[in-house]
């Protein structure tokens, strides 16, 4: 059993936090403090989106396809203890992962999760500065202690359901700082690199990769008239699309359809595309996650830019905030190459 949460200062892991400067290192920080905190072998922290009920795993161990915590990291929200903490709004606490009601029992082999003790929080912000009222959702943090029943406290329970409460603010700066550094790079590539329609794409993608972790990229423009529209891809990187293939499938089935109806993002999350006609054929290729954000030129619709990734929930809201503003400036670009050409 770990030690009184009484006895334990948790305030040095704020001030830890608060030198990240990328959430790659925030990650990191947190697992080294709250391992060592709360006695156990492994931290995972998952980015939450609210609109799509979904938890985008952060942690290099959640994202690994070698690692045994990768099947958990790919499941559907419903039904899992992440859901369970997110709904009840505070942390939640098992003894036995085995014999738990959670999907992530099931979707472990036995041996693994056997008597294996789970706690999890959700990162909740609060509007107001407080600790009551309306919260939103960030992130969830998941403490496992592998061949350890028991392993948590009430006492822990309550010091890291505490502790989520703090560090919301902490993990919202750090977001704010990379989405503008990479806007800051990205803009800069634009406005003084060479930049043409056909490497636009590779141009970005190194501060992209940096910052979302992705498979694939690409650059799709929207051709035709009203009544018989299609789409090119003018550029992309990371898998061979045929066109012929997608041609197969009517236009207004496809989520290009979508984004040329309604001007808005697409959050793709592995388990959320069923309504779209060529989702199979982009599984098959080994894209199980995507964000599709629209591109405008002189306020018309252009095309949108797609980024794509081999794994399930790979992205979150905060992603595709990113890339709606990365597609901003990449509007600016067309535009500008347009009138030039």
């Amino acid at each position: 059993m770990g030690t009184p949460a009484g006895t334990r200062d948790w305030f040095p892991i704020l001030s830890v936090l608060l030198q990240a400067k990328t959430l790659r290192q925030f990650d990191e920080r947190l697992q080294h403090e709250l391992t060592r905190l709360l006695n156990c072998e492994v931290i995972g922290l998952y980015l939450y989106s609210e609109t799509t009920a979904a938890f985008s795993p952060v942690s290099e161990l959640l994202r690994d396809p070698a690692s045994p915590a990768y099947p958990i990291a790919q499941l559907p929200a419903a039904g899992t203890i992440k859901e369970a903490a997110v709904l009840a709004e505070q942390a939640i606490l098992t003894e036995d992962l085995s014999r738990s009601p959670w999907a992530e029992a099931q979707a472990l082999p036995s041996h693994i999760c056997q008597a294996t003790s789970v706690l999890v929080s959700p990162v909740r912000l609060f509007p107001d500065g407080g600790v009551g009222g309306t919260s939103k959702t960030l992130a969830v943090i998941a403490a496992v202690a592998p061949g350890k029943p028991a392993a948590f406290s009430e006492d822990d329970r309550a010091l890291l359901d505490l502790l989520s409460r703090h560090i919301a603010p902490v993990l919202t700066a750090v977001l704010a700082a990379e989405e503008r550094d990479t806007l800051v790079a990205i803009n800069n590539q634009v406005v003084l690199g060479t930049i043409t329609l056909d490497n636009l794409i590779h141009t970005i993608q190194p501060i992209l990769r940096d910052v979302i972790h992705h498979d694939v990229i690409g650059l799709v423009r929207f051709v035709g008239e009203p009544h018989n529209r299609w789409f090119d891809i003018v550029a992309c990187e990371g898998v061979e699309i045929d066109q012929d293939v997608l041609r197969q499938f009517p236009f207004e089935q496809m989520a290009a359809a979508e984004i040329l109806t309604t001007g808005k993002p697409l959050l793709l999350t592995g388990h959320n595309q069923n309504r779209f006609a060529e989702h199979r054929y982009f599984e098959s290729l080994g894209v199980y996650s995507a964000m599709l954000c629209p591109l405008l030129v002189q306020g018309a619709p252009y095309g949108f830019l797609a980024i794509g990734s081999k794994r399930r929930n790979a992205f979150a809201e905060r992603d595709l905030a990113l890339t709606e503003q990365i597609g901003f400036h990449l509007s600016h670009a067309i535009t500008n190459l347009s009138a030039y050409d």
